[in-house]
């Protein structure tokens, strides 16, 4: 009996005198399979770093007496050495009350007629109910882009809901109901 012989990879000569290498478990999937399984391992991942929980002086008062110096030990080398980041400044550093009840009434007021504030109130309402001129310039700017582009907005929906005049109506047809003659048998 023969003894099984590793392929290895062999070069042939092209007509342009180029290397061309063969691969020796042919082509497609399970070439590509079969060549998964001959490859060389994995390099192992790097051990993972140690790092001291933050309930360390727990755990070590639950330890033997020189495991637990130890560990105590080696948990606060570790904070020393790696102390934690600042912490970090909130983003938002101004905080504004809002007076929720100087709006509510003004657009109680107003629906009950069923209709919008005008523009030049609710600007005020806003301000007075404590919110930043920012936010009441958007809201200023926001109203004058609508009602600068409410033609134009109309048209398009005018354009998706409009009715063709080529459409053809459907007629409702009369329901006729047909005698059922039984067969006697």
């Amino acid at each position: 009996m023969s003894e099984f012989k590793r392929p290895t990879i062999r070069c042939r000569l092209a007509s342009t005198a180029t290397a061309v290498h063969i691969r020796p478990h042919g082509h497609g999937r399970v070439a590509e399979i079969v060549a998964k399984m001959n490859a060389p391992p994995l390099a192992a991942p790097p051990p993972p770093k140690w790092t001291p929980s933050t309930e360390y002086e727990f755990i070590a008062a639950r330890l033997p007496k020189d495991e637990a110096e130890d560990l105590i030990e080696r948990s606060r080398a570790w904070m020393v050495a790696n102390p934690s980041p600042p912490p970090r400044k909130p983003r938002h550093t101004q905080t504004h009350v809002i007076d929720e009840k100087v709006l509510t009434d003004l657009f109680f007021e107003y629906s009950r007629r069923g209709v919008i504030p005008p523009t030049e109130l609710h600007a005020a309402t806003l301000r007075k109910a404590g919110y930043p001129e920012k936010t009441v310039q958007k809201f200023l700017d926001w109203k004058k882009r609508m009602e600068d582009t409410v033609d134009e907005r109309q048209a398009t929906l005018d354009l998706i809901f409009c009715k063709y005049p080529t459409a053809s109506k459907t007629k409702p047809k009369p329901k006729v109901i047909k005698a059922v003659k039984k067969k006697m048998v």
